[in-house]
């Protein structure tokens, strides 16, 4: 296969809800909003990688990357090659990172847990699972919540 798909799941610090708020899920907080940006211009950072779904939760980001090529995802995150799904990662963490760290309210705060979980996405069947999944994952949250309440 030439091209390779990854669910994506990165998650903050603590599991902190940083990016949305914890009742509404849609009500992107200032941090939120700069995580859904970053997201949105990995392509703009590296050409052969689009984004496909992708969801800003409270406390985590899901989202599927699409890289043109087929990529290799047993590295270690500190010696990672230009353009793998690590270096995309980092990245994306770091400009998030940098552009929250330039909120008043938000200086020296630390967003992320360490590394992210992935999945190599292998069919058309699994992609569209995972779309769905993402596509529902707010309205799955609210519903916990709201269960959790009880």
């Amino acid at each position: 296969m030439s091209k390779s798909y990854f669910l994506i799941t990165i998650c903050t610090k603590s599991r902190k809800c940083t990016f949305a708020d914890p009742d509404d899920p849609e009500r992107l907080t200032q941090p939120g909003k700069i995580a859904h940006f970053c997201w949105s211009d990995i392509p703009n950072h590296f050409s052969d990688v689009d984004i496909d779904e992708f969801v800003v939760m409270p406390n985590h980001i899901h989202g599927i990357l699409l890289f043109s090529r087929y990529v290799e995802v047993k590295q270690k995150f500190a010696s990672a090659k230009s353009g793998s799904l690590i270096t995309v990662i980092k990245s994306f963490k770091s400009a998030v990172t940098k552009k929250i760290n330039e909120l008043e309210s938000y200086q020296d705060y630390i967003v992320w847990q360490r590394g992210f979980h992935d999945v190599r996405i292998r069919n058309v069947h699994q992609l569209n699972i995972y779309r769905q999944y993402i596509h529902q994952n707010q309205q799955s949250w609210i519903m916990q919540n709201i269960q959790g309440e009880k």
